[in-house]
């Protein structure tokens, strides 16, 4: 029974650290903010903040992985493109989330995490065809992650000033999701 428990206990293990060096992982990233969140706020506050942390996060990934695409040679103009458009959407934003969270006891994540510094790294490496598809797949699946996260907090909150705020960025966060779709085949087109 114990040699059971040890095996359940390590599979959970590396389950949690496999999950923690994806890309689009945003554990590490916002951690520490939410922990100190969890210290001052409560209810309804506490879930509001949840969610400005979690989208606060998903912009950090998209500006430092569009950074990345901005500056790749060999890449279709296009993708170069949407990478630029991406990193000012995101820095947008994440303007108007630090805004949001003035006179509250909400705090932003200061840092990004191991993980997306890693994939960074492992984009920066890469070239072509093989830096196009994993750019446009790591930024599809944080935007569809992000319209989930954005309107379940719509349906959930009752902060009015979130729920305006929601109201113009969940159009906003669709529109550069369809973006992403249609470049996505010039991955394919890349020798």
């Amino acid at each position: 029974m114990a040699m059971k428990l040890l095996l359940i206990n390590l599979f959970l293990v590396s389950c949690f650290v496999i999950s923690c060096n994806q890309p689009t992982n945003e554990e590490q990233t916002k951690g520490a903010a939410e922990d100190l969140n969890e210290e001052t706020l409560s209810g309804n506050a506490k879930k509001d903040a949840d969610f400005i942390v979690e989208a606060y996060t998903h912009s950090l990934m998209l500006r430092e992985y569009g950074h990345v695409a901005m500056e790749k040679e060999g890449i279709p103009a296009a993708i170069t493109e949407f990478a630029k458009t991406s990193v000012e959407f995101n820095e947008n934003i994440n303007k108007q989330l630090t805004q949001m969270t003035v006179n509250t006891k909400i705090v932003l994540p200061t840092s990004i995490g191991e993980n997306v510094l890693r994939f960074k790294e492992k984009l920066q490496e890469t070239r072509g065809k093989d830096f196009a598809e994993k750019y446009m797949n790591v930024v599809g699946e944080i935007q569809s992650k992000m319209i989930s996260d954005y309107q379940k907090a719509f349906n959930r909150t009752e902060n009015a000033q979130l729920s305006e705020w929601l109201q113009v960025a969940i159009p906003q966060i669709n529109e550069r999701e369809e973006y992403a779709d249609q470049l996505s085949a010039y991955a394919d087109d890349i020798e």
